[in-house]
């Protein structure tokens, strides 16, 4: 084979891995790879709890003046915070990951089958989660009380109720979490290379601890335990689809689901 032979096909390689998210042929150096994936593991976290601490300053400061918690507030500067260290992270993976932001985060091939099949999944797996609350109650006598974060979404008044109920929870964080919990880290692992178990592993224990609210209680260790399981769903969805937009579906129908069954829960 010819040199020129031999450029054609190195180019041929790189393009069909920009077309199929990298994942298979995109050439990536071995310290490229490593560089990335600890950025990802290390770094990235760090910047991210620096830069919510940063964003959230001036809510912990009348949080501890009034002793209230803006939710809404709250949900927002996570959000900000969360875009923030996906920005980073793309900045920093400019030139270890010669692929564009979009296809860096999943945002391509979109299906409409699987969108639709992802939006039954959504519904789906909330309907899991109440079949194994009612056994854990029920069967084994179990207490399982209801999140900090949804009793904090009901306790607003007036308008903030309304943004923080339905247009924050069901729209807003899911959109943001799957940028960058599915989006910028697994699959920025995946794209170095990391193997697969480890990049579910990794991928979806960030996002259960994201989720934590405490570990005095049975709910708390249940609601980690809960969010890791959906977290593998979403990354599964997304390592088969290598689309974004099919998680952004589950998510959305699960906190939607979420809201409409706790507001007729209270209207009874």
């Amino acid at each position: 084979m010819t040199s020129e032979q031999e450029g054609n096909t190195v180019k041929s390689e790189e393009n069909t891995g920009q077309n199929n998210s990298g994942l298979k042929t995109l050439q990536i150096g071995k310290k490229e790879r490593i560089e990335n994936n600890v950025f990802i593991i290390v770094f990235l976290p760090i910047i991210f709890l620096m830069v919510t601490l940063l964003v959230s300053f001036p809510l912990a400061i009348q949080s501890m003046t009034t002793g209230d918690m803006n939710m809404a507030a709250a949900l927002i500067s996570t959000a900000i915070a969360e875009l923030i260290a996906v920005a980073i992270y793309i900045m920093y993976s400019k030139n270890k990951i010669p692929l564009d932001w979009k296809k860096k985060l999943g945002f391509q091939n979109f299906s409409w089958k699987w969108f639709t099949l992802s939006l039954v999944i959504g519904l789906l797996t909330f309907v899991l989660l109440q079949v194994v609350q009612i056994f854990l109650v029920s069967g084994l006598g179990l207490d399982i009380s209801s999140s900090e974060t949804s009793v904090g979404a009901f306790e607003t008044t007036g308008i903030t109720r309304y943004l923080t109920i339905f247009f924050l929870v069901p729209i807003v964080a899911p959109l943001v979490e799957e940028i960058l919990f599915r989006g910028a880290i697994f699959n920025g692992l995946l794209l170095g290379k990391m193997p697969v178990f480890w990049s579910f592993i990794i991928g979806a224990f960030a996002f259960a601890i994201m989720h934590l609210q405490g570990v005095s209680t049975f709910t708390d260790f249940f609601t980690v335990a809960w969010i890791f399981v959906v977290a593998l769903i979403n990354c599964a969805v997304f390592y088969k689809t290598r689309s974004i937009y099919n998680t952004m579906a589950i998510h959305l129908v699960y906190n939607s689901v979420t809201v409409i069954a706790a507001v007729a829960l209270m209207a009874v």
